[in-house]
């Protein structure tokens, strides 16, 4: 809630969709079986957790930061975790869908919030990273 009311719904479903695809695409390219597939929706939650991890990250000097950074690095580290004990996750999807939500993060990071212009400018750059995860796999 906190992303999709800071940044608005197309970003943030601009987002979520970035961090599925790029999931998705890291465990394609890494798994390197074209018969295999990974289901779920992890890559793209990943994504907004990396989102939310690079916004706390600038925030940590705060009492308040620097407590959201804590646990959601906690969160992140037993999700992470969890494909060592577990089989069957898609560990490729989680790395995939976090690095490409702190991607989108950081570049927003530089935008002017309101306006409906830079609302697009917001998408296009969540489109333009899963895009490029889309093209690195198709051009391997």
């Amino acid at each position: 809630p906190v992303l999709e009311r800071r940044f608005g719904v197309a970003s943030f479903i601009a987002l979520y969709a970035a961090g599925g695809v790029t999931g998705g695409m890291l465990f394609q390219l890494i798994e390197k079986n074209p018969l295999a597939a990974a289901v779920g929706s992890s890559g793209a939650i990943f994504g907004l957790l990396g989102a939310l991890l690079a916004a706390s990250f600038r925030q940590r000097h705060t009492r308040a930061g620097a407590a959201a950074f804590g646990q959601l690095t906690l969160l992140l580290a037993i999700n992470l975790a969890l494909p060592l004990f577990v089989p069957n996750i898609a560990w490729e999807a989680h790395l995939g869908g976090l690095a490409a939500g702190m991607a989108v993060a950081l570049v927003w990071d530089h935008m002017p919030l309101p306006g409906r212009a830079a609302a697009w400018r917001r998408v296009g750059v969540a489109v333009v990273v899963g895009g490029a995860a889309l093209l690195v796999v198709l051009l391997t």
